[in-house]
Formats: structure tokens, C-alpha cells, sequence
């Protein structure tokens, strides 16, 4: 029998994060800039937010080559 004498973490797993390996971006930060992507976890379907306001990523340089390197 095993006990659990002095955890200071536990991790859980409700979600499917890593049992289904569905891993959500919710923020990204790039070039001091806080975005925020909305949108359900299991959509593809969301917009980019800049300040609470949809934003085109192409109109940052550092922000599409940073896209592009996580979508790579």
C-alpha cells in the first residue's frame, strides 16, 4: 500500500489536456503585447485580441513570425 505522506502538488487531469493530448492556447505575449485568443478549446474557430479588440496578425511582423514558428 502507498500513502501520500507530503505532497505539495497534485496534477489533474479533467480536461483532456494530457490523456487526449489537447493542449489550448489561451494568451500570448509577444513584442510587450498581451493577446488574448477567444474561442472554445476544441474549435478552430476564434479571434485574436489586442486591449479586448480583434486584431490582424499580419499587422505585426514579430507577432506572424511568431505564429508561424508555433504553427511549425
Amino acid at each position: 500500500m502507498e500513502t501520500l505522506g507530503s505532497a505539495t502538488v497534485i496534477c489533474s487531469d479533467k480536461t483532456g489536456t494530457i490523456t487526449e493530448n489537447r493542449m489550448t492556447v489561451t494568451e500570448l505575449w509577444c513584442d510587450g503585447k498581451r493577446y488574448e485568443l477567444s474561442g472554445a478549446a476544441d474549435s478552430r474557430r476564434g479571434d485574436l485580441l489586442l486591449d479586448g479588440k480583434k486584431t490582424d496578425p499580419r499587422e505585426s511582423e514579430t507577432l506572424r513570425a511568431a505564429l508561424t514558428c508555433a504553427v511549425l
